[in-house]
């Protein structure tokens, strides 16, 4: 079963869809954090896909909208990584609070951006996360703001100029240039010592695999990475993105819901 959620943070409402398995909960739960200007879709609908996958092995999985993002209210405009990371936390208690929901088997999924702002939460509550999964996390953001002057590939002087910058059609502002000032990504992120995966493609060309690297150095020895060769930032080829669900839905199985291997191996 598929539904629409709304949740309302601080007088915005957040629009989120729930896939909920058949059966009788309350149910092991993800809560899925979609990348920077992107939506609960997915690229390419890669958080629909996932989330029917997810499902059919018994998750209850919740896909929202950011604010400015997708149907939900807030202006993209006043877009920082500091909002994504109180929405997703506000969006963690909410989700943790549903009758479907086992809320000591709650785990994170992230991609891109959406994968910083989960290891960042998971780092500030590392006690409600069971376990959290990675795709192409893109820790690159600090560095490519503060240190390139760039927004993918794009100059922020653009912004100091006409005060804002074009991304896919909408304004983006100032904010977001002096928020990632204030961020210490992995700082944060090392406080979460649960169960991680992160998978990265190393054609990636928008967050280098190197920062996915840079994890493993503050997670513990039961953190994996999963090196595909070839695969870009997007996961877009179909072998690619193949490979990208199979594991992640090993990782929930097997790992992320340790206390029951409902894979039978």
């Amino acid at each position: 079963m598929k539904k629409s959620l709304v949740y309302k943070h601080k007088d915005t409402l957040l629009q989120g869809s729930v896939h909920i398995p058949k059966g009788k909960g309350p149910f092991p739960a993800i809560l899925m954090l979609h990348g920077f200007a992107s939506n609960r879709m997915g690229n390419q609908d890669s958080f629909v896909r996932m989330g029917d996958r997810l499902v059919a092995a018994g998750f209850a999985v919740f896909r929202f909208d950011f604010s400015g993002c997708g149907e939900s209210e807030g202006d993209f405009f006043n877009l920082t990584v500091t909002r994504e990371i109180e929405e997703a936390i506000a969006l963690i208690h909410f989700c943790r609070q549903q009758s479907e929901v086992d809320p000591d088997q709650f785990h994170l999924l992230g991609m891109s951006l959406g994968s910083v702002v989960a290891s960042m939460a998971a780092g500030k509550y590392p006690e409600l996360i069971k376990s959290l999964c990675l795709w192409s996390p893109a820790a690159v953001i600090v560095d490519e703001i503060t240190k390139q002057g760039t927004i993918q590939g794009k100059p922020v002087d653009i912004i100091r100029k006409q005060g804002f910058m074009d991304i896919r059609g909408r304004k983006l502002g100032p904010a977001l240039i002096e928020d990632v000032k204030t961020l210490d990504i992995y700082e944060t992120a090392k406080s979460y010592q649960g169960l991680v995966k992160i998978i990265h493609g190393d054609a990636d060309d928008i967050a280098p695999i190197a920062y996915a690297e840079k994890y493993m150095e503050i997670y513990p020895e039961s953190a994996e990475l999963v090196t595909v060769t070839g695969a870009d930032h997007g996961w877009a080829n179909l072998e690619d993105r193949g490979i990208l669900f199979d594991e992640t839905e090993r990782f929930f199985l097997k790992g992320g819901n340790e206390d029951e291997d409902t894979t039978g191996e």
